[in-house]
């Protein structure tokens, strides 16, 4: 875990090309052979490090997936909870930047964008949306949101992004205005 986690931390500071395996056996303190004898090469590696960063998502899926509450609720935590792990989790930030460097991004959001989709379609069927707003439309927007804040945490200081202004927080501002609306009701 300790090679996975040094190649994590290089992976995120140079990104997939950018990164040397001479400068993960230095990170990790490891020979270049102890490197290839568990990978034969970077993209190995790197597969490695994508398929031990996404566990937590999936595990994460899986459990909203499981809970019982209303699906907006659910679809709306699930957007929350993502961010977290973003914020939290260096090794699930890595796999979501190699996730988009080396697939287009397109593994990623396939973990847990048909959950989204199926929840804002429950949502709608049992009138939990507006009528105007689309199963399409809100697994959009909750899309954007958590690639938003994706992008917000590409290269922060996540220690010091905690609290009043970090990602969830500023995320759960952003429900708030999308669940009760920026425009005053109409007098």
């Amino acid at each position: 875990m300790l090679l996975i986690r040094a190649a994590a931390d290089e992976f995120s500071r140079q990104g997939f090309h950018g990164t040397s395996l001479s400068r993960i056996c230095k990170a990790a303190e490891i020979s270049m052979g102890a490197l290839t004898f568990h990978f034969s090469s970077k993209a190995e590696l790197a597969d490695a490090v994508v398929e031990t960063g996404l566990s937590p998502v999936r595990a994460l899926v899986e459990h909203v997936a499981q809970r019982q509450a209303p699906p907006l609720e659910r679809a709306v935590g699930l957007a929350m909870e993502l961010t977290r792990l973003l914020e939290a989790d260096p090794l699930v930030r890595c796999a979501v930047r190699l996730s988009r460097e080396r697939t287009g991004g397109s593994a990623w959001p396939a973990l847990w964008r048909p959950l989204v989709s199926s929840l804002a379609s429950q949502a709608h069927e049992s009138g939990q949306l507006d009528v105007g707003a689309l199963p399409d439309d809100v697994t959009l927007l909750i899309e954007l949101l958590v690639r938003g804040s994706e992008v917000s945490l590409q290269g922060a200081d996540t220690s010091a992004a905690a609290g009043h202004d970090g990602s969830v927080a500023r995320l759960q501002r952003s429900w708030r205005l999308v669940l009760n609306g920026i425009a005053p009701a109409a007098h």
